[in-house]
């Protein structure tokens, strides 16, 4: 039996465990990457994006596993919906940006990662502000 608190928490406990597993195919290609720069000296400008997006990451695993208070998952909606948003504004902020150019984005050399980086960024922006509102929804009464 599901307790009244798990029922009302039960969508951002499922959204948090698909962001966590949508995320761990760019934790994959990222972990090399912050290891690296926190070995570098010029690196503390991307590990200042990269660091908060790992406790996100670890933050998704967290609430998919368990009901944490409602101050811990305001928290952690609010900056994964930032996180996830803020290479949207750098993009639309570009004077000559246009659509397009996300065909054009390659990591990796591999063709079309960015239109499934942007997109993901996309997806887990708004799952993070969906899953936000669901926490605050009222328990479900026993008829």
């Amino acid at each position: 039996m599901i307790s009244r608190q798990s029922q009302r928490r039960l969508v951002p406990q499922i959204l948090a465990g698909l962001l966590f597993c949508g995320g761990s195919l760019f934790a994959l290609v990222l972990l090399p990457i912050t290891i690296g720069l926190l070995f570098d000296p010029d690196g503390w400008r991307l590990l200042a994006y990269f660091i908060p997006g790992w406790l996100v990451y670890f933050g998704w695993f967290w609430r998919a596993r368990h009901t944490p208070s409602l101050l811990f998952v305001t928290i952690l909606w609010l900056i994964s919906f930032a996180q996830n948003s803020l290479p949207w504004l750098f993009i639309l902020h570009e004077e000559h940006w246009h659509f397009p150019a996300l065909h054009g984005f390659q990591t990796f050399g591999a063709p079309g990662f960015g239109f499934l980086t942007f997109g993901w960024w996309l997806v887990a922006a708004f799952s993070s502000i969906v899953a936000l509102l669901f926490e605050f929804l009222p328990r479900r009464h026993d008829a």
